[in-house]
């Protein structure tokens, strides 16, 4: 059993003694971001795919696209990766510069809303979707992005069988959503 030698007990009394004189005092912290008083507005979105992309597809490669790193990885890279049953894509979307600009001048539809990203026309607002995004152009605070998908592609597989690793090839078309935040 452990006992408190005479030492250590006026040790132990002095340090009481010395915790009841000393006051910790600190100071009140305010919030570093004070929280709003009222909930903030949910942010809704609406996404359309763009239509009449495929007319622009060689453009968009060779313009808005960038090389992905990871499509001339080896068989034994990607599956030390572990990047196996994953599509690869040869090339990844930037982020992008969006804007919807009416053509009230386009002979095949005076509605027609054409989809400019960085600069480059890559298609148009889809007829049904025309109704709905005039609209939301007048949104505030709308913010515009788009995202590119497809393109040429590899996928690693495994066959559970054997083990042994198969590597294909495909090509999808390019494809774009464009997608509106208000």
């Amino acid at each position: 059993m452990w006992t408190l030698q005479k030492e250590d007990e006026d040790m132990f009394k002095l340090f009481k003694k010395k915790e009841k004189q000393a006051e910790i005092v600190q100071p009140a912290l305010e919030p570093v971001i004070k929280a709003p008083d009222k909930p903030l507005p949910k942010v809704k979105r609406y996404s359309f795919k763009v239509a009449g992309i495929s007319f622009h597809e060689n453009e968009i490669r060779d313009c808005l696209l960038m090389e992905n790193e990871d499509y001339n990885m080896s068989r034994k890279d990607l599956i030390d990766m572990g990047m196996t049953d994953t599509m690869i894509y040869q090339y990844n979307d930037l982020s992008t510069n969006v804007q919807l600009v009416p053509e009230p001048d386009n002979p095949h539809d005076p509605d027609a809303i054409k989809v400019i990203t960085d600069g480059a026309h890559i298609g148009y607002v889809p007829s049904k979707e025309i109704s709905t995004v005039r609209d939301l152009l007048n949104a505030d605070g709308l913010m515009i992005g788009c995202s590119f998908h497809g393109g040429e592609y590899k996928i690693l597989t495994e066959d559970p069988d054997t083990g042994k690793y198969k590597l294909e090839k495909g090509k999808n078309n390019i494809g774009a959503v464009v997608t509106l935040k208000y």
